[in-house]
């Protein structure tokens, strides 16, 4: 019956709708932001869940959210959404266990690691949300990635590629290069190619093949890419929280409970890592993540993952790859001019041609010393740039202003300030912690080693795999037993396993002591070629004594071996110093 006047109908309306912050669908979450400058979680405000309704729709919504039963299985009362700064400050460390999920390491890197490969904000809401049901109820997880949405998601997909796969990868080489081995063994596989050693005791032609470099390069490169679709219960693999896969993409209010909750999510995380690049420190709630977990979990573990040193990984690797396969061509080559101009030749003869000025010689400098070295002359201008990010890590946190940080909200500012002025007494308290004890806990590993040993052995498998198809040529050409042991003391050990990854220390830390740019573009390209030359010498010198050594015999070839074996623990102790 009764009806208000038009104008209380309209001073209602218009407080109504003064009443709500404007829309910008920044304020609901990164993943619906396309032009937010913040990769960091920024939901919407004041417990508005859905921005198109009407407030009457509004207060509706918010009723029935805090009308709904409690799970069975939750552990607290489901927490309203905060619809004021001091409430969400107040429950900031609270763990949402309703909310809480983990997602299997193994299962982000799928299909190339295309969950980290994705703009998040880009994505149709039915993609996120296939991302969001691959996560799975927890109460705990192992780790909390921390990252920024602004560095491209194929370095870290790359990243975590060879951080957890590491061993794998040296094991599945290993596997395929005795498979292919078994296989040329048993004439199984061709060798269609020639072979002609430089031994005092033995000279005779040898085939050769290049099926260990293949399967070991093949599986190398697959093994990654394909351990994660094994089953976890066959290996074991983390439980992570990565945002886009753990926080509801659909619902606005479940996705705003998720966001704010992530102080509570760090709280019941084992390890903080962070997968460091150089928008890190400039974006807010990435701050907010480690300050929030650091408070939370007072002795727990916080990772600092550059993603610059797996990169310097993947660049050697590929180099001395491409590099190790036109090796094995010219050697094949060599020994092929070689027999074609004294198919008949003897013991002597086919020996002192081997070494003649005019063929050997020349071909021996190149294929045998040189080729195996031009990786650093490529690699070292490509290496001095990344490890230009290793040095504005330890300067970004040294001069680190929580004032310069970028927040695209707002609320989230004043939000995050507020928590950290509670958790460390002020602003400038959390300035000084950050530049001086978090610092020295994170960047002082990553200084001291500029890349872990580990990964020498990675680096090597390519070198490993020719020699040891020159092994595999000597022992069905029928070589003595001294010859091919020998062989085993002056390359694979000497050589391959000692020699390459102290000049490939040598190399890494010449490039990041010399990271910084000079003025001008030719000085620097100068300064990485004259590092790339320093070790191209030290790498020519390792091969020509290893052949050498190989040549005269065992006793040479084990004294070389020591003398390497010798030189690549020196370089490991001078690496964990520095």
């Amino acid at each position: 019956g009764n009806t208000l006047p038009p104008e209380t109908v309209e001073a209602t309306a218009i407080e109504a709708t003064t009443a709500l912050p404007p829309f910008s669908p920044g304020h609901l979450s990164p993943f619906l932001d396309v032009d937010t400058e913040d990769d960091g979680m920024v939901p919407a405000r004041n417990g508005v869940k859905k921005w198109t309704l009407s407030s009457r729709s509004v207060s509706i919504n918010v009723a029935e959210s805090e009308s709904e039963s409690d799970s069975e299985h939750s552990i607290r009362r489901r927490p309203k959404i905060s619809h004021t700064l001091t409430e969400a400050k107040r429950n900031v460390l609270d763990v949402d266990m309703d909310l809480l999920r983990g997602v299997s390491l193994s299962r982000t890197l799928r299909g190339g690691g295309r969950l980290w490969r994705c703009v998040p904000h880009e994505l149709e809401a039915e993609k996120r949300m296939k991302f969001y049901q691959q996560s799975v109820p927890t109460k705990g997880i192992d780790i909390f990635f921390s990252h920024s949405w602004k560095t491209a998601g194929h370095w870290k997909a790359l990243s975590l590629f060879i951080q957890g796969n590491w061993l794998t990868v040296v094991i599945a080489w290993s596997v395929a290069v005795c498979g292919a081995l078994c296989l040329c063994v048993f004439d199984m596989l061709p060798m269609p190619f020639i072979y002609s050693p430089h031994s005092e005791s033995f000279a005779d032609p040898c085939p050769l093949g290049c099926w260990m470099l293949v399967f070991g390069m093949v599986a190398s490169v697959l093994t990654p890419l394909a351990c994660a679709y094994l089953p976890d219960c066959l290996h074991f693999s983390p439980l992570c929280f990565v945002d886009v896969a753990c926080i509801h993409q659909a619902d606005a209010g479940l996705m705003e409970r998720g966001i704010y909750g992530i102080g509570g999510i760090l709280s019941v995380s084992k390890e903080l890592r962070v997968l460091w690049s150089e928008p890190y420190l400039s974006r807010l709630w990435c701050v907010f993540e480690l300050a929030a977990f650091r408070k939370a979990n007072p002795g727990g573990k916080i990772t600092l993952a550059p993603l610059f040193v797996e990169g310097a990984v993947a660049c050697i690797w590929i180099l001395f790859t491409v590099t190790s396969f036109i090796y094995l061509f010219l050697v094949a080559l060599r020994c092929h001019i070689i027999c074609q101009s004294s198919p008949s030749s003897s013991h002597s003869s086919s020996h002192s041609l081997s070494h003649s000025i005019s063929q050997g010689l020349t071909f021996d400098d190149l294929t045998e010393s040189l080729l195996p070295a031009l990786p650093v002359l490529v690699a070292a201008h490509f290496l001095r740039g990344h490890y230009v990010a290793k040095h504005k890590l330890s300067s970004d946190l040294e001069h680190f202003d929580l004032g310069s940080v970028q927040c695209s909200s707002d609320f989230d500012r004043k939000f995050i300030y507020e928590a950290i002025s509670t958790w460390y007494g002020s602003v400038a308290n959390f300035t000084d912690f950050v530049q001086d004890d978090l610092r020295e806990e994170l960047v002082t590993p990553i200084l001291s080693s500029s890349m872990p040993l580990a990964y020498y052995l990675v680096l090597v498998t390519p070198s490993l795999s020719v020699y040891l198809e020159i092994f595999l040529a000597l022992w069905k050409g029928g070589a003595p037993s001294d010859v091919m042991i020998s062989h085993v003391l002056a390359f694979l050990l000497g050589y391959c396993l000692c020699w390459c990854p102290a000049y490939l220390a040598l190399f890494i830390f010449l490039c990041d002591r010399f990271a910084t740019q000079r003025s001008s573009k030719c000085m620097d390209r100068l300064q990485s070629f004259a590092i790339g030359m320093i070790v191209l010498i030290l790498s020519d010198a390792g091969n020509i004594a290893a052949r050498y050594c190989f040549e005269q015999g065992l006793y040479h070839s084990l004294i070389w071996a020591v003398f390497a074996l010798v030189a690549v623990a020196l370089a490991g102790c001078k690496a964990r110093r520095c």
